[in-house]
């Protein structure tokens, strides 16, 4: 006898409950590919520096920490943890964006884990501590640790060579500064209010450079050579203790605001034909001297006293321009006598 021959309907129902099999299994397959490639393609040692940034800056008591707080749960996938962002495959850390959120603690030593890490903001924390080695960090581009209570001096620099903007003001940061040169994109270097000290590094190298602010700390020596740099636009230097001459302002097209108030700076103010954009001059408390060249043509606003600048100068309209920009008549009353 042969093989008995399916009715068409039993043939039917047979591929009906064959398919089904096969979609269950290809489903559980898919299901567990899924979630092999949304969590446990992240390594350990990134999700480890999660867990440790959770439990030493008091992580229970956050703001918002969605996530963080049931890092074992099932479904419970570190790339939707409030605050971080991954990579499209869920696979490495790429932000963490934690601002303003109750963190109060330190920054955990193995930060530098994090290799594949963008962008670094958690300012207006309350951290505490040393900001910690950056060593590997080589496609950091945005770091902002402003507003906290963050002591000691800043690591080493060198690794940070996709670094476009740094933040760290509003602390009490100290020592020297590092060097610059390896952050060549370097665009945003903000950290004033702090207590750093000693010379400032050179900034020639840094051609990307827009935003230099450093006022209100105790850095010594000469204001470091800016001339030529083409991007720059706000350079604040103010309430520190910088001596020497004031450096040359030549070939600055995009400078709108230069701050260098209350230093020890002396000598001649120099020309201002190289910033014709410049809105904003402030050299007061200083220890300038000479007459005031000639002001630039945009320029709404400047404090130029107390110092011993010449005053009254041989140019009547000159000195006529540089009170109506000072909004003092005449621009050297707060000057003292005539010089």
């Amino acid at each position: 006898m042969g093989t008995p021959k399916l009715l068409p309907a039993a043939h039917e129902a047979c591929n009906r409950a064959g398919l089904l099999r096969f979609v269950a299994v290809a489903t559980l397959a898919w299901s567990a590919a899924v979630a092999a490639a949304v969590d446990d393609d992240l390594p350990a040692a990134e999700r480890q520096v999660l867990l440790d940034l959770y439990r030493d800056t008091d992580g229970a008591n956050w703001s918002t920490n969605d996530g963080w707080s049931t890092p074992h749960d099932e479904d419970n996938y570190t790339c939707q943890w409030h605050g971080v962002i991954c990579d499209e495959h869920w696979q490495h850390v790429q932000k963490l964006v934690l601002d303003s959120n109750n963190l109060a603690g330190t920054l955990p030593a193995n930060l530098g884990t994090l290799g594949e890490l963008r962008g670094l903001s958690l300012s207006g924390n309350r951290l505490t501590g040393s900001v910690p080695s950056l060593a590997r960090l080589r496609r950091l581009e945005y770091l902002d640790l402003s507003r906290n209570q963050l002591t000691g001096n800043l690591p080493d620099l060198s690794d940070l060579v996709a670094m476009e903007s740094f933040h760290v003001s509003d602390n009490q940061l100290s020592g020297t500064l590092p060097a610059l040169d390896a952050m060549r994109h370097l665009q945003f270097f903000v950290i004033a209010n702090n207590r750093f000290s000693g010379p400032l590094p050179p900034l020639t190298a840094l051609t990307e450079l827009k935003e230099f602010s450093a006022s209100a700390n105790a850095f010594v020596g000469p204001v470091p050579a800016i001339a030529g740099l083409p991007l720059l636009h706000d350079f604040f230097l103010s309430d520190n203790a910088l001596d020497g001459t004031m450096p040359s302002l030549a070939d600055l097209p995009q400078l709108r605001y230069f701050r260098v108030g209350n230093n020890r700076l002396t000598g001649a103010l120099p020309s201002l034909a190289g910033v014709p954009n410049l809105q904003e001059l402030d050299v007061r408390g200083n220890r300038l001297e000479g007459l005031l060249p000639e002001p630039p043509p945009r320029i709404a606003g400047a404090r130029l006293c107390p110092n011993a600048l010449t005053h009254p100068s041989a140019a009547p309209g000159r000195d006529a321009r540089w009170s109506k920009i000072t909004k003092t008549d005449p621009w050297w009353r707060d000057c003292g006598g005539e010089r």
